[in-house]
């Protein structure tokens, strides 16, 4: 897990060093431009950084949180110890509610991670903190349902590899298609407005 985070902010710096190097830079300022195109190019900087930094974290959250709990409870069947979490004072709810909270800690975790990167954006401008609030509030929510989905695919599943590759494919399945769905019902809304 520790490797995922350190490549998570790897990827994060990249992206946000690619971004502010090939956005003009705002502080040279020829004679052509004036002050507010200035203001504007950093307030567009800024917002581009802040979308691309939240887009990695949605993909974090989409590949990270199921797939660590869907072998939480497959992996004590494989190591066959599941017996024995079932003699032990641990009940089943427990065990649950500390594989769910596991997992939302780390996604936490690799949230805060990225508020220093965050930061250039408010540097930039165009970023307001309830923005900022309100995206981490969805992320956290997302990772929350995404966990539970994880848990209940690693329940009902024998083997890993097969529980994460079905969380992964059901998560992937409902967000592709509800791009695909909200895309034709906008051009079937548009169809509409135009007759």
């Amino acid at each position: 897990l520790i490797f995922s985070i350190i490549g998570y902010i790897i990827l994060m710096t990249i992206t946000s060093i690619l971004i502010l190097i090939t956005s003009m830079n705002p502080f040279t300022i020829s004679g052509a431009q004036n002050a507010e195109n200035v203001l504007k190019q950093m307030v567009a900087t800024g917002d581009l950084l802040f979308t691309a930094i939240f887009v990695i974290q949605v993909l974090l959250v989409l590949i990270i949180a199921p797939t660590i709990t869907a072998g939480m409870t497959t992996m004590e069947k494989e190591k066959k110890t599941f017996d024995f979490l079932r003699v032990t004072t641990i009940t089943p709810w427990m065990y649950i509610i500390g594989s769910f909270l596991s997992t939302f800690f780390y996604v936490s975790l690799a949230l805060l991670c990225a508020l220093p990167l965050v930061s250039l954006s408010f540097l930039y401008g165009g970023v307001s903190t309830t923005s900022l609030f309100e995206r981490g509030v969805t992320l956290l929510g997302l990772s929350m349902v995404l966990s539970a989905l994880g848990l209940y695919i690693s329940s009902i599943r024998n083997r890993t590899r097969t529980a994460q590759g079905i969380g992964v494919f059901i998560i992937f399945a409902l967000f592709f298609g509800s791009l695909i769905g909200s895309a034709t019902f906008f051009e079937k809304l548009l169809v509409c407005v135009e007759r």
